[in-house]
């Protein structure tokens, strides 16, 4: 069985520009545990890691819920709420109309290739892979680093195996479009 990174919808978003800190430059920020793992998580695709898509907390959240503060402004939300499942829902469509796919939902099991992050980058600077964002704190500063290229982001389109691929449902989805 492949590893796999289990993914919330709008965390495929949040993964693009990622650079290394979680601090919206207006006082907000997660703690440094969150921002360790979003790093960590990342870093596992860049070695071919296949992301499986979840509905509800997924790894990145893991280390939010295991703070005794409970700093994720979502936390509270993420399994009833509609809030970050309407974030998430929007994503994935968004998602799956920029990589022409069939649409995502949990259960699917695909690995990003070089192409895929290269059209989703595109399209997340262009504003039209942004319906999940509507209403985040870090709009601005995912924005910045959409404005400079995605320079310094930690997701690297070059060190991710190519071609993509879309894995079998039963281990866990759907996918191909890297030629």
């Amino acid at each position: 069985m492949p590893e796999v990174v289990n993914l919330r919808g709008h965390h495929l978003l949040c993964i693009l520009t990622h650079g290394g800190t979680c601090s919206t430059g207006g006082g907000e920020e997660y703690s440094p545990e969150f921002t360790e793992n979003l790093r960590a998580q990342i870093d596992r695709i860049n070695n071919g890691a296949a992301i499986n898509i979840v509905s509800g907390p997924d790894d990145v959240c893991a280390a939010l819920l295991r703070e005794a503060t409970n700093t994720c402004a979502h936390a509270r939300i993420c399994t009833r709420g509609t809030v970050v499942r309407t974030h998430d829902s929007l994503a994935l469509k968004d998602v799956a109309r920029e990589l022409q796919s069939p649409p995502l939902e949990a259960g699917d099991t695909f690995r990003l290739g070089k192409g895929e992050i290269a059209r989703l980058r595109q399209a997340f600077a262009a504003g039209t892979l942004r319906d999940g964002c509507k209403g985040c704190p870090w709009h601005a500063a995912c924005s910045e680093v959409a404005g400079k290229n995605f320079s310094g982001a930690r997701l690297r389109p070059d060190a991710v195996p190519s071609p993509s691929s879309r894995l079998p449902r039963q281990s866990y989805g759907r996918f191909s479009s890297d030629p």
